[in-house]
């Protein structure tokens, strides 16, 4: 419950609550080494990563291979563009097994294509 509550609520609940909440049967400590064992066992792993983290880094990639020297000040047009294709993604079942990374390559591609910034040679 410990870790839950610090992934999802705005305030957390404490170690001295859960411990009170238990009624004696585990003591702080023991609540304070399970939640580093579980996060140990899980490597750290405990959040999915989404497509929205991928953003950033994928506009800065897409913008420095594009011939720059150095990056363009943002352009909140082409992330919302971006924004608008992940958002149809998930309106899509097909999307559910592919990987967050690929969906937002793709959305930033998409953009990039529908903009002009990518031409088809062949």
């Amino acid at each position: 419950m410990l870790i839950a509550s610090k992934l999802e609520e705005t305030q957390p609940v404490t170690i001295k609550d859960l411990a009170y909440m238990t009624d004696g049967t585990y003591t702080a400590g023991q609540i304070k080494d399970m939640e580093a064992e579980i996060c140990r066992l899980l490597e750290f792993r405990l959040q999915t990563p989404t497509a929205y983290q991928f953003i950033d880094r994928y506009l800065r990639a897409s913008d420095a291979t594009a011939g720059r020297a150095s990056p363009s000040p943002r352009n909140l047009i082409l992330e919302q563009m971006v924004n608008y294709f992940l958002e149809l993604s998930l309106l899509d079942v097909r999307f559910i097994e592919t990987p967050a990374c690929l969906i937002t390559a793709a959305a930033v591609y998409v953009e990039h294509s529908s903009s002009g910034k990518v031409t088809r040679s062949g």
